[in-house]
């Protein structure tokens, strides 16, 4: 009998380990999550303000696990929205990272001095919102329409700071937002493609003031500015019909044929608001840095 129970007990093992063996073969990079115990580094805080629009910023700088002890350079992941993008930017980077799906981000969210650590709600509907990621002015919102001032801002303030603070690689940016963020994200693709080499809009307001934005594309393509990015698009299940101007702008793009440009635009669904988005970026992630193991 001793002998019997024994046999089994190395029976179960040796399926186990078999099965385990199967597992990491075909999917590594849990293996590689479940090693990766590096700590992660707390979210710095650093104010910084804008005299072009009169207005003090929060950057949420998030280091990737490991960043103290390499002396390596990092792609940086500018998350608009600030202390919400950054720890919802946080949750779906860290297991990608962990499981080797996606390079090691600096993420570098850019928010309001006095606007709260929420993500629905007040965040959402904070006028400074329409004034920095619309590039047309809507009349019932005053000071809305200034995305070139705010993309100028962090072209020539924001984004040296962060090169010269931190070992970037600078000629690996992204640039993520959702709703209104997602609207300047793709708008700062569009205008000045030289600034990010990678985008996600999740969920873009392509609709403000009567899909402006692609009047933007167009004059893009007429100037003949060279388009060298990837470009994740993501509409909500729920909004699919309603979102529509999302897929046409990502058709929109594969018909002009830029050698350089990759286009990606997919619908997400999901219970809860947050979920959606986290999957959202989470895909849109896994597009534009290309580089799954799975």
């Amino acid at each position: 009998m001793a002998g019997s129970w024994k046999m089994q007990a190395v029976m179960v093992v040796a399926a186990a380990l078999i099965v385990s063996g199967v597992f990491a073969f075909r999917y590594p990079g849990y293996l590689y999550e479940i090693v990766d115990r590096r700590p992660v580094p707390e979210i710095e805080t650093i104010e910084y303000s804008s005299e072009s629009l009169d207005q003090t910023y929060l950057l949420y700088v998030q280091l990737p696990p490991g960043y103290g002890q390499s002396n390596k350079r990092y792609p940086v992941l500018y998350a608009l929205d600030g202390w919400a993008a950054t720890r919802m930017y946080s949750r779906a980077v860290l297991p990608l990272i962990r499981r080797r799906e996606i390079p090691e981000p600096i993420i570098v969210g850019i928010g309001y001095k006095n606007s709260g650590r929420v993500f629905a709600g007040a965040i959402f509907l904070d006028g400074r919102r329409a004034r920095d990621f619309t590039s047309t002015p809507d009349p019932a919102i005053p000071r809305s329409g200034q995305a070139d001032t705010f993309l100028s801002f962090l072209d020539d303030k924001v984004v040296p700071f962060i090169d010269a603070t931190y070992r970037t690689d600078t000629d690996d940016r992204a640039i993520g937002g959702y709703e209104l963020g997602g609207l300047f994200s793709c708008y700062a693709a569009l205008s000045r493609p030289e600034l990010f080499q990678r985008c996600l809009a999740i969920d873009p307001r392509f609709a403000w003031q009567d899909e402006q934005i692609f009047e933007v594309e167009e004059k893009a393509a007429a100037a003949g500015i060279p388009l060298n990015a990837r470009i994740y698009f993501a509409s909500f299940g729920d909004r699919a019909f309603t979102n529509s101007a999302v897929a046409f702008m990502a058709d929109t793009l594969r018909r002009r044929e830029y050698p350089d440009l990759v286009v990606e635009d997919a619908v997400v669904s999901g219970r809860r608001q947050t979920a959606t988005v986290e999957t959202a970026i989470s895909d849109g992630l896994r597009f534009v840095y290309d580089s799954p193991t799975r």
